[in-house]
């Protein structure tokens, strides 16, 4: 095992040097290296085989070590299999009917009629077959921290240094498709769920253009507030009536008191005078 995983390193490596020294693809390739699951070892006492607890002439079944699909033969004989199956420690049983919804499970026909799951670190099999021999196993509760894949994204589009809280496999693939410029089909993913790892969507940068908009905002409104202020100013001259010169007028309120608010003639007025 430590010879194969040495041998993937060694693959990755390789590739990442590339990368290194190839300035355009160092500049503008987003790179993600990702897994489909995560493992988790597997005594061998946590193994159990199904012909040990019911008749194997009466199902069949299919399944991936942690989990079996049980197709019962006789429909009748179904509550009898469950009962059977029931009490066994370390593994849950469900009818069809009563798999749990976030399983996403049971709404297809290839669904068995029974569902025994092992808890993590347990396996499921019909017989005592070569197959009992695995040292470890996926397929559990995406829940479980052992069953969570790897993720390390890098490149221009990710953000640096950043150590993200989990996220689910399929939210990889709107990612992929935002980063690519395509548009993306329906599916349980969003990008919602990891826009946070990237550069434009990053709530500190989003910050940043906030303050940047608010700040252009007050200046824009303050130049305004001026050139309104300088215009107004040149209209309105606030002087004492002694002092008025000849090209002013006075004016008066409607009430024929005077006021010291003076309006200066226009030029054409003033050439006429």
């Amino acid at each position: 095992m430590n010879e194969t995983l040495q041998e993937c390193d060694d693959y990755v490596g390789v590739l990442l040097k590339l990368i290194d020294n190839d300035k355009n693809l160092k500049t503008n390739l987003n790179v993600i290296i990702t897994s489909d699951h995560g493992m988790h070892d597997v005594p061998k006492n946590h193994k159990i085989f199904l012909e040990d607890y019911i008749d194997k002439s009466l199902f069949s079944a299919y399944g991936g070590h942690s989990f079996a699909n049980i197709f019962v033969n006789n429909k009748e004989d179904i509550d009898r299999i469950y009962a059977s199956l029931s009490p066994i420690p370390n593994y849950e049983v469900y009818k069809k009917a009563q798999i749990p919804d976030e399983y996403h499970y049971k709404s297809n026909v290839r669904i068995g009629d029974i569902l025994i799951v092992g808890k993590v670190g347990y396996e499921v099999f019909v017989s005592n077959t070569t197959d009992a021999d695995l040292l470890g196993d996926h397929g559990y509760d995406n829940r479980a921290e052992s069953m969570h894949p790897i993720f390390y994204g890098f490149g221009p589009a990710f953000r640096s240094n950043l150590l993200a809280e989990p996220f689910r496999n399929v939210d990889i693939y709107p990612l992929m498709c935002y980063i690519l410029h395509l548009n993306q089909r329906k599916t349980n993913g969003s990008l919602d769920n990891v826009k946070h790892i990237l550069i434009d969507f990053s709530p500190s940068n989003l910050s940043n253009i906030l303050v940047i908009i608010f700040i252009i905002l007050v200046i824009v409104t303050a130049f305004i507030y001026t050139i309104c202020a300088c215009r107004h100013c040149r209209k309105l001259i606030y002087v004492e009536t002694r002092i008025v010169p000849d090209q002013y007028r006075l004016l008066s309120n409607s009430d024929g008191s005077k006021n010291n608010l003076i309006v200066s003639e226009s030029e054409d007025e003033q050439e006429n005078h």
